[in-house]
């Protein structure tokens, strides 16, 4: 077995974060297993649709359903408690 973890470039969704990260994948001789954390989960359900991707692993990431934003998924949710908490410098 072999692991590749490829930088994310943190363009975003639409600046293009999936689109490499499948490119990426595409480099790859064999299947591809993603596996993303946080926003990069997000990232690997873009880049999942590569052909050589056999499955998507998210480790506590955001799983956006086909069209989903992460406005919307947020938004499903209520702030965390901790918020007023939290002070800008």
């Amino acid at each position: 077995m072999t692991v590749v973890a490829s930088p994310n470039p943190l363009r975003g969704l639409t600046g293009g974060d999936g689109e490499y990260l499948k490119a990426v994948a595409g480099e790859i001789d064999g299947p591809v297993l993603l596996a993303g954390h946080s926003y990069g989960g997000s990232v690997i359900t873009a880049a999942g649709t590569g052909d050589n991707v056999v499955g998507l692993v998210y480790i506590s990431g955001f799983a956006p359903d086909e069209g989903e934003n992460l406005t919307d998924l947020q938004s499903k949710f209520s702030a965390p408690g901790a918020i007023p908490y939290f002070r800008q410098h």
